[in-house]
């Protein structure tokens, strides 16, 4: 009974943890609101399992992907990069197409060094205050592009 009453409770917490205030500029909580670009740009994407130490920022036209704990996930990088790659920091522009649920990468650096022209990862919402980037879940926190490095 216990563990059944953590998920919606975790749930809860984040979406208030999120800053998230009911308005016209936020979806309600819940269900599959749209995915869009002003809805990804000043937020941050922290992975619900190894938060805080990979965070995603996205600002205006560009992004940043940093591990606190070196290297990034493995999976990521391969997704991101391509088969065999490793960085503690992938950086570069980021767009959305909305209709086909793709984020499109472009002009990516890995640790500060040209890498890639270009990646597009299946991106789609799942519910007012987390995404679905490759098969992983992020939390979106309003406001993280400030906290960029």
């Amino acid at each position: 009974m216990r563990k059944a009453l953590l998920l919606p409770l975790f749930c809860l917490a984040a979406t208030f943890a999120s800053g998230y205030t009911e308005g016209e500029d936020h979806p309600p909580p819940g269900g599959n609101a749209p995915l869009t670009r002003d809805r990804l740009v000043g937020t941050k994407l922290d992975h619900h399992r190894l938060s805080p130490s990979v965070e995603w920022h996205f600002k205006d036209k560009t992004f940043v992907l940093i591990s606190h704990k070196p290297p990034l996930p493995a999976d990521l990088t391969k997704a991101i990069l391509g088969e065999k790659s490793s960085a503690a920091k992938i950086e570069g522009k980021w767009n959305l197409d909305e209709t086909k649920g793709e984020l499109i990468l472009k002009d990516i650096k890995a640790d500060g060094k040209k890498s890639k022209d270009k990646a597009s990862l299946r991106i789609q919402p799942l519910g007012a205050a987390r995404v679905d980037i490759i098969g992983l879940q992020y939390n979106i926190f309003p406001g993280g592009a400030q906290e960029s490095p």
